[in-house]
């Protein structure tokens, strides 16, 4: 081969090469890589995946709706230190759970989570009443395990409600729950609830002697025995059941709405300022933690705070929360607390209720020195 002739030959061999490089690249770079395919992580039940269209979003129950928000799906963060077996019985080694709700608006949660970083709740409360008409079963459960799972960390606390508002006030729909009437319902709640990877707290009927709640005496006691029955039936293995009362309403003859120690594993008792000034409420209040005690049962306060007082001046500390701690802490048989961190003159739960938040309160330091305290259980 002559000597130009094999140069033009290299030259052209060295082009083709090149060129094939570059289309190469080119191709590598319009080809999108590989999807990246994430497990399936661990979640609280209920959580959806955002919709195309967003849905009306239903409350938890009556009063507020949540944000209506759909969270991503929490990580498997949940650990809990006692058996469960030993958190059915109480036995928690001294300790008192710290909790927070409702989760009616989750702002309010957040603000408090934020205000106390330190000591973050061990638990938080939401309702839901599963005789409500104006959403489906589903979309309240939906709802339910979204407002659940932006707190994974938190054990969940339920409060479960039937009953049904009309102009002439509340009326309980226990008689109705005894019958089978909602059995539906109560089927897809305990499928909910056995989705859970942590045992839940359920208080049935919250509050169930309350003119507000509507209850019966003659079908309160099984209806609240029904909804044990259909969730054992449906297997439900991790729930604490929970009885509750309020000793600011009548009527005060609380064990003749019993539904028996086989269907009660805790008792639990709300607590506001007015157990401490009304004498009859303070008495009933000392009658139930000591009849408690004699049924062998651990006793936790779902909901509390200085409802009349507020919490924007000082002297509020000595009032309530100095007497509410003393309580806490000098029976061993009271478990836990439940604040509720509301802001009561933005709901129509009672006309003189007011701000009792915590965030931007001048209580917050001596609030949050008492939560540092070694007795008190706080999230991990």
């Amino acid at each position: 081969m002559k000597p130009r002739t094999f140069v033009f030959a290299l030259i052209i061999l060295i082009a083709g090469v090149s060129l094939a490089y570059v289309m190469e690249r080119y191709q590598t770079r319009r080809t999108p890589p590989p999807p990246i395919v994430n497990p399936t992580p661990l979640s609280r039940p209920g959580t959806t995946p955002p919709p195309t269209q967003p849905p009306a979003t239903p409350p938890f129950t009556d009063p507020e709706p949540g944000d209506g928000q759909t969270p991503p799906p929490p990580s498997s963060g949940f650990v809990l230190q006692y058996s469960f077996a030993d958190l059915k019985d109480g036995n928690l080694d001294g300790k008192k759970i710290h909790c927070s709700g409702p989760l009616f608006t989750p702002a309010h949660h957040d603000a408090y989570l934020a205000a106390f970083p330190t000591t973050k709740t061990f638990m938080v409360r939401t309702d839901i009443n599963f005789t409500e008409t104006r959403f489906t079963i589903d979309q309240m459960i939906t709802n339910l395990g979204n407002a659940f799972g932006k707190y994974p960390n938190e054990l969940p606390l339920l409060s479960i409600l039937y009953t049904k508002s009309s102009p002439s006030g509340i009326t309980g729909l226990d008689a109705q729950v005894v019958a089978g009437e909602y059995d539906a319902q109560l089927k897809k709640l305990a499928s909910f609830i056995k989705g859970f990877d942590s045992p839940v707290f359920i208080r049935i009927a919250s509050e169930f002697n309350g003119d507000w709640s509507g209850y019966h005496l003659a079908t309160f006691a099984p209806s609240y025995r029904h909804i044990v029955d259909v969730f054992a039936a449906e297997g439900v293995t991790n729930a604490i059941y929970m009885w509750n009362y309020m000793p600011l309403a009548q009527p005060f003859d609380y064990l003749a709405w019993y539904p028996g120690d086989d269907y009660v594993d805790w008792w639990s008792v709300d607590v506001f300022d007015l157990h401490f000034s009304q004498s009859k409420a303070n008495a009933e209040l000392k009658k139930f933690l000591a009849d408690a005690k004699a049924h062998g049962k651990p006793v936790i306060i779902p909901e509390s705070g200085p409802a009349t007082l507020g919490t924007t001046d000082i002297t509020v500390w000595e009032k309530w929360f100095v007497p509410f701690f003393a309580l806490i802490n000098n029976d061993s048989n009271i478990k836990g607390f439940c604040y509720s961190n509301e802001d009561f003159t933005k709901t129509t739960i009672e006309p003189t209720w007011k701000n009792v938040q915590l965030q931007n309160s001048p209580i917050k330091p001596l609030y949050q020195a008492e939560l540092l305290k070694p007795q008190y259980l706080h999230q991990l």
